[in-house]
């Protein structure tokens, strides 16, 4: 079991692979009473590029 922070936000305990698609991971979001969130993270090579005017 894996314990960390994703976005300085969500405190996540568990990490789902997805294959190649990435991965799923159980978290609370400390900013919101450790409300139970899921956030679902796309494999590097299968995000979209930015584009102009996303990036800042």
């Amino acid at each position: 079991m894996a314990e960390g922070l994703f976005d300085n936000r969500y405190r996540y305990d568990y990490i789902y692979p997805r294959g190649r698609s990435g991965e799923t991971l159980r978290a609370v979001d400390i900013h919101e009473n450790d409300r139970l969130v899921v956030i679902k993270r796309p494999a590097p090579q299968d995000a979209p590029p930015i584009r102009a005017g996303q990036g800042s």
